[in-house]
């Protein structure tokens, strides 16, 4: 049965005068109670040199006992002020969608995994770039590749943007609106569960960042639909898009060419 939970993460910020914050842990916002999961306290204590547990575990109580209280509207409280102790704030709340109640772990793991547990550094694959570099050598033919020293107001398309700390889109454009793109390889058979969520959570985080009113696109190349998991991948970043683009296909690419051409009309222009 189709269901959408949301949730934010729990962020650790114990001296505000540095100013430095770390991902601990996440909330899901469940019918009647919240599920905590903070699996890196440890985080904390090579900040402030101390353990942090007892805290935590007070801040876990407080949190678990004002959502009996207000429910669901925590939701709304979080987003105007995501303080929610001294050393503590929440994130504004991202979403996930499962089909099946089985799905549930799996998909809080992962988001543990991408946000709190994993490096944010995302490691470099030949196999991850080989769309980024099929649809860049596409750019740099119709001339629309930005370079590292022009300015996203020159409306050209920019590889590897952040779109928050740790998150990257894979193409970014701007021209009145933003234009994330976030691209999904799935003619190998490594790529994951995990890899489609990254990119889910990216479209949604973009959506925050840069208002209902972005185009948030997925492009994703894939030779066989039947393959086992492929479209349970591609539903989990379609659920985040507002345009979908299999770069397998001739003509998707061609269309995708015309997204990317139409971005770099200046507003007010009628044609290129």
């Amino acid at each position: 049965m189709r269901r959408a939970y949301k949730y934010s993460v729990l962020m650790a910020i114990p001296d505000r005068g540095r100013g430095e914050r770390v991902n601990v842990g996440i909330l899901v916002y469940k019918q009647g109670e919240l599920d905590i999961r903070v699996p890196e306290t440890g985080k904390i204590e090579a900040l402030t040199g101390r353990n942090w547990n007892s805290y935590i575990d007070n801040v876990v109580v407080n949190l678990k006992n004002t959502y009996v209280t207000i429910g669901e509207s925590m939701i709304e409280n979080v987003a105007e002020n995501p303080r929610i102790d001294p050393a503590f704030e929440l994130s504004r709340g991202g979403a996930f969608l499962i089909f099946d109640e089985r799905d549930y772990e799996p998909r809080v793991n992962e988001i543990l995994n991408t946000l709190v547990i994993t490096p944010k550094i995302i490691e470099k694959r030949s196999s991850v770039t080989r769309i980024n570099t099929e649809i860049s050598k596409l750019l740099g033919k119709l001339g629309l590749l930005g370079k590292s020293d022009e300015q996203l107001e020159t409306h050209k398309v920019f590889r590897d943007r952040e779109v928050e700390d740790g998150l990257k889109a894979d193409f970014v454009q701007k021209n009145g609106v933003m234009r994330i793109t976030v691209t999904l390889d799935l003619r190998r058979q490594t790529t994951g569960m995990k890899e489609a969520a990254l990119k889910a959570i990216t479209l949604d985080r973009a959506k925050f960042q840069y208002g209902d009113d972005s185009i948030r696109v997925g492009v994703y190349a894939v030779e066989d639909l039947s393959v086992p998991n492929v479209k349970a991948q591609l539903q989990i970043m379609e659920e985040y898009s507002t345009q979908m683009f299999n770069w397998q296909n001739p003509s998707e690419q061609r269309r995708l060419g015309d997204f990317f051409k139409s971005g770099l009309i200046r507003e007010g222009e009628l044609s290129l």
